[in-house]
């Protein structure tokens, strides 16, 4: 009888622990691959991002896709199937701020949109932008990183103006000065009596 409770305890121990591995399997086999086009936004503003892609025998662009500051999208998901696909951001309030190509496709500046095919953007309603692109090679995962250089602020623009007015300034005086210099000393060779060479002597002192 006591063998028979022993036993027991036994099978619960074992039970147990194998339900503790049970659980913490998902963990480690689970978890699918991640296999996706990802374009992060490292800029300090809100930006839309439209992306270019061959599908289904025909090019297709799809947007917007809106990434807050120092955040990602995901265009394209699933596995990647083509090398090339083609990319285009602009800021979502500040429209001066743009990422661009080389490469025509469609967009609708106002509404979410997919649309099939890359010509006659204008006599479906929509409008051109110009797309880059980003070659994925092999990969069916790859990350595109936008970039971003902050412009020279106004103060700094400010300070580049006056500093040219400055040197400008100088050189004027300097050429003046020169000049004021060039007179004197022939004002002086003409009042010089004496040989020339002393006269240069004394009037170039």
């Amino acid at each position: 009888m006591l063998y028979g409770k022993k036993a027991n305890r036994r099978k619960i121990a074992k039970a147990a622990m194998a339900a503790v591995t049970l659980l913490s399997l998902p963990s480690l086999v689970a978890m699918p691959a991640m296999a996706d086009l990802k374009v992060c936004n490292n800029s300090p503003k809100k930006v839309s991002v439209a992306v270019g892609y061959w599908k289904n025998s025909s090019w297709h662009t799809a947007g917007w896709y809106n990434a807050a500051p120092h955040t990602c999208v995901v265009p394209v998901g699933g596995s990647l199937t083509s090398d090339n696909y083609y990319v285009y951001a602009e800021g979502y309030s500040d429209k001066s701020l743009v990422w661009s190509g080389d490469t025509s496709m469609c967009v609708d500046p106002v509404n979410v949109f997919d649309i099939k095919g890359y010509k006659g953007c204008s006599s479906a309603g929509f409008k051109t932008r110009k797309y880059f692109k980003v070659s994925t090679g092999s990969y069916t995962n790859y990350t595109y990183n936008l970039n971003y250089t902050a412009s020279p602020s106004k103060a700094d623009s400010d300070a580049a103006v006056g500093a040219a007015v400055i040197l400008g300034t100088l050189a004027v005086l300097g050429w003046a000065a020169n000049e004021n210099q060039k007179s004197e000393e022939n004002a002086c060779m003409r009042r010089c009596t004496r040989s020339r060479q002393r006269c240069v002597e004394l009037c170039t002192q």
